[in-house]
């Protein structure tokens, strides 16, 4: 049943933190989730981007199993 329920995941519902490392195997495609209403960039607005890309960014390498990541703008 894991490996259907984490097969596709999108994140961040909560920017505090990541899933639990245990899933990590089970996911093949993540969604990236951010708020497109800023005037700047995902990757310039660190002060509102930079803890959940820090998380991100070390979760990536123990994800063995993921083809496919997408940054996809947050709508309602």
């Amino acid at each position: 049943m894991l490996p259907v329920m984490f097969r596709n995941v999108c994140w961040p519902k909560d920017r505090s933190q990541f899933l639990p490392s245990s899933l990590w195997p089970y996911i093949k495609k993540l969604e990236f989730i951010y708020k497109s209403d800023y005037k700047q960039p995902l990757w310039v607005s660190q002060s509102r981007h930079g803890p959940a890309m820090k998380l991100l960014s070390a979760a990536l390498p123990h994800i063995p199993n993921l083809a496919t990541l997408q940054f996809l703008p947050w709508s309602p």
